[in-house]
């Protein structure tokens, strides 16, 4: 996971910000920025979470922020169809002056512009490499509508809508980011944290959320 990005149920990025002691916010997008996008805001910029982003500077783009307003900032991103991301770059995080050891980037990212999004033409490979701590999970297909709402949605095209199957989910794409149950007119789709079989170890998933939680405590 720490070599690539990870997508986070709207719970666990709660989690996050909730359990930091120190919370700064990108006035700017920097994808978003540098690719002109004209579909999301692009000042909805990146969280910093933990102590270690005290030291960031950025140019005077980026400014401390409470729980309060960072938990606002993530639900404006969720409402706008944005997927929260965490981007792990130890080279990145010391290149704008944090300490990679207790800092955590928590990002909002559009299916359009952010680079690691781009997967309607990169390889299956690329798609796969990004890690997913929810599941997509179909709990009413009578009541599905066949709108097709859900695969435009769906940055990781893990979602199919048979017209008389009605939808399913291929589970080893789906990430979780929760696009699919955020366009579902019918709530058919809802996302679930990924668990661990009975008796088995723990998920990697959920020991690096726990490690994410004490590093920005």
């Amino acid at each position: 996971l720490k070599g690539n990005p990870a997508v986070l149920p709207c719970d666990a990025a709660r989690r996050l910000v909730e359990a930091a002691s120190y919370i700064a916010v990108a006035d700017v997008c920097l994808c978003r920025d540098g690719h002109g996008c004209r579909e999301y805001p692009v000042g909805l910029g990146c969280l910093f979470l933990g102590p270690g982003a005290r030291g960031i500077g950025l140019r005077g783009r980026v400014h401390p922020v409470n729980t309060e307003e960072a938990l606002v900032r993530l639900g404006r991103a969720r409402s706008l169809g944005l997927v929260t991301n965490v981007i792990w770059s130890t080279a990145v995080l010391r290149a704008i002056g944090a300490d990679p050891g207790r800092t955590v980037q928590l990002c909002s990212c559009c299916p359009c512009c952010c680079l690691v999004f781009k997967t309607r033409r990169a390889s299956r490979a690329f798609a796969d490499s990004i890690a997913g701590f929810g599941v997509a999970k179909v709990v009413a297909p009578d009541e599905c509508a066949r709108c097709t709402n859900c695969v435009r949605a769906c940055p990781f095209g893990a979602v199919r809508v048979d017209v008389h199957e009605g939808p399913s989910v291929d589970e080893a794409r789906c990430k979780g980011c929760g696009r699919c149950e955020a366009v579902c007119r019918e709530n058919v789709l809802k996302i679930f944290p990924i668990e661990p079989a009975e008796n088995a170890t723990p998920l990697p998933g959920t020991m690096y959320l726990e490690e994410f939680l004490e590093m920005v405590k």
